[in-house]
């Protein structure tokens, strides 16, 4: 840790943990809510076994609670030691070895305001959007994000030429 810190610097390394716990806490905090709610709808069965329904799901939810707090330790852990930063000039060698167009249409020319009754025709607009790879790194999400995305430019590709 102390590596990646003096690599980085302590700043960075300090934004990177922020954001992975920010996107930890959003992940779970909807599980533990669900959690919580079935807790709570099937706590009644507990009043036939003759104990207090109100002390059981405070112990429960406790329980919870400090299961939550433990898997989002666990889990921007294990992110701050798998993700790989990278350095500006890594950055930009990565975009300029992999350029990626994307096509999308637009509106006809500027002035076209189909005045005769047709509808003005979509001219191709390509910009030079870059979408970099995830990286080993990403999420599964991510990465089939990204295949859907090149698998799309490809048959665009394939059908202009």
């Amino acid at each position: 840790y102390e590596q990646i810190e003096e690599e980085f610097g302590e700043d960075r390394v300090r934004l990177l943990e922020r954001l992975l716990l920010l996107r930890a806490i959003d992940m779970m905090w909807v599980e533990h809510l669900t959690a919580a709610e079935e807790l709570r709808q099937g706590i009644g069965l507990r009043a036939l076994a003759q104990q207090d329904p109100l002390v059981v799901y405070k112990h429960e939810a406790h329980d919870m609670w400090g299961q939550f707090r433990e898997r989002i330790r666990q889990i921007v852990t294990r992110q701050i030691f798998r993700t790989r930063l990278t350095t500006q000039a890594e950055q930009a060698a990565r975009v300029e070895q992999a350029p990626r167009q994307v096509t999308t249409t637009g509106p006809g020319e500027p002035g076209e305001d189909g005045a005769d009754g047709s509808r003005p025709t979509a001219q191709p607009v390509t910009a030079g959007v870059v979408m970099p790879d995830p990286g080993e790194n990403a999420s599964r999400a991510e990465r089939r994000r990204y295949e859907r995305a090149v698998q799309k430019a490809q048959k665009k590709k394939g059908k202009r030429g």
